[in-house]
């Protein structure tokens, strides 16, 4: 049931921070595990994400229910963590990590991780913690090619962003995937760099 805002009554709980509705209510319906997004697209865990009062119901939820963190909720298909990655949110991007490893490899509806998110708005904080900080982080995620056949190093190169290339080229997992070394343009973006 929704409210005339397209809100659930779970999605209020949480917006007025009300810990012990939201475990009553994931206690009457488990199975409810990625509520719905509001009319502007926004779900339960995205509006925590941007309200720092909320970073306890944010865990909560990702406690309860780690699984509706891979949910695509946009119209562009982005997950909770392709949006902790636009708004450089890095506390929430390892949360989400940390709660559900595999969200890391679901891609929106060009084809693109998190990482290629974070490369293309050039926010070098989350790139930084996924090479340096989050080992774990599968190569396949590293090295994932987009529908135009892009890497997240290949959107930074091409980006001309050398801080995010330089990090993402000091971790040996990319080397695994070919894509990542055939592009010249890499080469000839970073040489103007040294």
């Amino acid at each position: 049931m929704l409210d005339s805002e397209g809100r659930t009554a779970l999605f209020i709980a949480v917006l007025n921070n009300k810990t012990e509705a939201v475990k009553l209510l994931n206690a009457a319906d488990p199975d409810f595990y990625h509520p719905p997004a509001n009319d502007i697209g926004l779900t339960p865990l995205m509006c925590c994400m941007s309200d720092p009062s909320k970073q306890e119901m944010f865990k909560l939820l990702l406690e309860i229910a780690p699984i509706q963190s891979k949910a695509r909720m946009t119209s562009n298909g982005w997950t909770t963590l392709h949006y902790a990655a636009s708004k450089v949110d890095v506390s929430s991007v390892a949360d989400i990590l940390r709660s559900c490893p595999d969200c890391s490899e679901v891609v929106d509806n060009e084809g693109q991780n998190f990482l290629h998110i974070a490369a293309k708005f050039e926010h070098v904080e989350v790139v930084r913690f996924c090479v340096l900080e989050k080992k774990e982080i599968a190569s396949n995620v590293l090295n994932a090619q987009d529908k135009d056949g892009n890497t997240p190093l290949n959107i930074a190169a091409l980006s001309g962003n050398e801080t995010i290339a330089l990090c993402l080229l000091s971790d040996p997992r990319l080397f695994e995937n070919p894509s990542n070394m055939k592009t010249d343009l890499i080469q000839g973006k970073l040489e103007n760099y040294c």
